[in-house]
């Protein structure tokens, strides 16, 4: 019995259109699987994630004292002023504090530190 040429053309042409998709679906599964160890390397490591926050108690800590923590081998300085001295900070002009000049490039020379409010 013949079989028809028409048959066995889209029979070729369905497999053809299969081995494409195949390879096709392989190759993504390859270049992702030899692009991830490049991608995932940028990632900071477990020792780095560890020490990028740490976590403090200030709850008893009493308005106009001071605590000292570290951060990474630095020290970190936790003051809870009291309302007098928030006041006096907020009084004080920005043009009398020692480096009252602004120093972003995008602002004139002449432009005082911004202060926000």
């Amino acid at each position: 019995m013949d079989t028809c040429p028409v048959m066995e053309a889209s029979e070729d042409t369905a497999r053809r259109d299969f081995l494409y998709y195949a390879t096709a679906g392989a190759g993504v599964v390859a270049a992702g699987a030899a692009l991830w160890p490049l991608v995932n390397q940028m990632n900071p490591s477990a020792d780095v994630r560890a020490l990028a926050q740490i976590t403090v108690d200030i709850s008893d800590l009493a308005p106009g004292t001071q605590l000292t923590v570290n951060w990474r081998g630095k020290p970190v300085f936790i003051r809870h002023r009291t309302e007098a001295e928030m006041a006096q900070a907020r009084a004080e002009a920005v043009s009398d504090q020692p480096d009252g000049k602004a120093r972003n490039p995008n602002l004139p020379a002449d432009a005082l530190a911004s202060r926000s409010p």
